[in-house]
């Protein structure tokens, strides 16, 4: 049994999560659900920024105010969701939509990134990376990528795409390999994407690349030159380069920068 800390008030928040519920209970959802219902409606419109993980999403589309709107919410709730609020369009997302103040994700790790987005937000890109490597429970390339201006998007096939870049991004990445690999012509793979994330996938690996060498840079000791080829250059002096021209520092400066 969980027992709630306080009531539902009036209360002006910053931040109002909703977290994802049984899905056995969406048949039949228990009492005191219209009050939750009831209070997000006001917060909807306002510029209350809203996380919504998984299946929370049931409350969203609950109020009627999101109507039309594409929400992302677990695969295996797509179908029943959609039954429940035919006026919503429920789609499975591993990263998260934004629409307005309100995210909705389809995985607690997308949970995370939003988080991530949000800290970076209000306090900067470096203060947001090192909130990353606190998260850290394995190695440091499992981090959430903090690139949330490029995953709001919902061409599933070029999440597909930026899925595989974020597994492999110090391998060899070409538009002909990835055509390739998920059966594009190069011409239509290079439309869709930059169409999607608003940005060219050579520019796309290279956004990743870096964030990847930030976190490395904070949550290790290895050289820049090491970091340099685990993300993907075997050059570090063109590295260093890229890095500068994106951040502003050296890497080197940027490790130390408090």
């Amino acid at each position: 049994m969980v027992i709630a800390d306080k009531s539902l008030t009036d209360k002006q928040y910053e931040l109002v999560i909703i977290p994802p519920i049984e899905g056995s209970k969406l048949k039949n959802m228990p009492r005191g659900t219209e009050l939750i219902i009831e209070w997000l409606k006001p917060k909807i419109s306002s510029n209350t920024s809203i996380l919504c993980l998984s299946n929370g999403s049931y409350f969203l589309a609950a109020t009627g105010k999101l109507d039309k709107t594409v929400i992302a919410t677990h695969w295996s709730l797509v179908k029943p969701l959609s039954g429940l609020f035919p006026d919503c369009q429920f789609i499975s997302h591993k990263s998260y939509l934004r629409k307005g103040n309100i995210y909705t994700t389809g995985s607690f790790e997308a949970g995370i990134s939003v988080l991530l987005s949000l800290v970076a937000r209000d306090k900067g890109d470096r203060f947001s990376q090192q909130c990353a490597t606190h998260l850290l429970i394995s190695d440091s390339g499992k981090l959430n990528l903090i690139l949330p201006q490029f995953n709001n998007h919902r061409d599933e096939k070029i999440n597909e795409v930026q899925d595989w870049i974020h597994n492999y991004p110090s391998g060899v990445i070409t538009i002909n390999k990835l055509a390739k690999q998920f059966n594009f012509s190069e011409r239509n793979l290079k439309r869709r994407f930059s169409q999607a994330t608003g940005i060219s996938i050579n520019k796309y690996v290279q956004e990743v690349r870096i964030d990847r060498a930030k976190k490395q840079l904070l949550a290790t000791d290895k050289t820049v030159n090491e970091i340099s080829v685990d993300v993907g250059y075997e050059n570090s002096s063109f590295f260093s380069r890229l890095f500068k021209k994106s951040t502003g520092l050296t890497p080197a400066k940027w490790r130390k920068n408090d």
